[in-house]
Order: C-alpha cells, then sequence, then structure tokens
C-alpha cells in the first residue's frame, strides 16, 4: 500500500494548482507539505489536504529536498526518468 512518505511525488487533484506535480516535504496533522521548486519552495511548502492528492510511486532522494536544490525541472526531469524507467520495466 502506498502512502504519503517524504520525496513521495503527488499530484493536486483539487484547487488551482489541480494537476500539478509536486513532492511531499513534511506533515501536519491530517494534511501534508508539499513543494514544486517554481510555484511552492521547499522554504515555504504549501499545506494540502491528503484527500485532495493522487499518490504516485515515484520517490525522490531525500537528500534534494533536504538541500534545498529542488527545482521545478528536477522535479520535471525527475519524474519523466521515473515514468521512463517503469515503462520500461513493463514492457520487458
Amino acid at each position: 500500500m502506498m502512502e504519503f512518505v517524504i520525496g513521495r511525488a503527488v499530484i493536486s487533484k483539487k484547487g488551482r494548482d489541480k494537476g500539478r506535480v509536486f513532492l511531499v516535504v513534511g506533515y501536519l496533522d491530517d494534511y501534508v507539505l508539499i513543494a514544486d521548486g517554481k510555484l511552492r519552495k521547499v522554504e515555504k511548502p504549501k499545506k494540502k489536504n491528503k484527500k485532495h492528492l493522487q499518490l504516485t510511486k515515484t520517490i525522490f532522494d531525500i537528500e534534494v529536498i533536504n538541500d534545498n536544490r529542488l527545482t521545478y525541472m528536477s522535479i520535471k526531469k525527475e519524474f519523466k526518468d521515473k515514468t521512463a524507467e517503469q515503462t520500461e520495466k513493463n514492457t520487458e
């Protein structure tokens, strides 16, 4: 079963940011803190209800998040790379 862990990529299902990819960077009760490096930086993450997020299988290296090297382009590239890897595994 997938769960919200720091570094997991999630997709927003509700709100102005619907359809955007974010990373989980923290927790607050029934909420998670998310950032994407562009709209929301790691230093000022967005508080989002867990029900409004879709989990993905992609998990980022936590060091990238902790070192504040998280950028929109790094998320986009990592997400693309992980998706390509999973596609290759499924076709084998």
